[in-house]
């Protein structure tokens, strides 16, 4: 199969992300305000190469991933459901390699991560297309954090196929990530610019990589 795009989800990553524990994943992005350290608890591995921003994935297509966005100024708490569907599941995102995904419908629940009254938390279904156009439709959860201070939010976006969703228990691995995603801000030097991400001026690879050949 030939590699897909990088997809473009507005991490700057200091480091490279590292599990913790068992099933701990964790990193550090550099925001326009700070150092933030996210971390989040995954039953699945997490994704290697530098295709990859801050993920995990299955062989079975299941995946959880941070994507930071900037809010134009506006606070978390202001910002419509759209916002997030539009960049969650834009062209140049993680499920837009070969088309916009289609029927998004993004169902606001109540927050339960780690970051508590800070965070908004949905529900979604959306059906990402296939390199034929064909769609395979998915169900997620998503947590949005907004640092205080900041004019960025950062999300953990975790789903899997709608067929697994409940059969192969994706729903509670969904809900694991999710929940469990934590958002902590230090000060640093670092510039939220190219240059501060560890891979800055390194290639993603060759399409036969591993880290391309993801199935998604």
């Amino acid at each position: 199969m030939s590699g897909k795009s990088k997809p473009e989800l507005g991490c700057i990553v200091a480091e490279e992300p590292k599990t913790v524990g068992k099933s701990g994943i964790a990193a550090d992005l550099v925001l326009a305000s700070g150092l933030a350290t996210v971390s989040y608890e995954s039953p699945w591995g997490l994704a290697e190469g530098n295709y990859y921003d801050v993920a995990a994935k299955s062989k079975d297509g299941d995946a959880a991933f941070v994507q930071v966005a900037d809010t134009g100024g506006k606070s978390l708490s202001s910002l419509s459901k759209t916002f997030f569907s539009d960049t969650i599941l834009s062209l140049d995102g993680f499920y837009g390699a070969y088309g916009q995904p289609i029927d998004a419908v993004f169902k606001e629940t109540p927050a339960a991560s780690a970051n508590g009254a800070g965070a908004r938390a949905f529900e979604c279904t959306f059906t990402p297309l296939g390199p034929s156009g064909d769609g395979s439709p998915r169900k997620g959860i998503v947590t949005a954090v907004q640092p205080a201070g900041s004019k960025q939010v950062v999300m953990l976006v975790a789903s899997t196929s709608a067929t697994r969703w409940k059969k192969a228990k994706g729903e509670k691995d969904c809900r694991t990530a999710a929940e469990s995603f934590s958002v902590r801000m230090s000060p640093t030097s670092l510039k939220a610019e190219p240059q501060s991400d560890f891979r800055y001026g390194k290639a993603s690879g060759p399409a036969s990589m591993k880290s391309r050949n993801d199935g998604f």
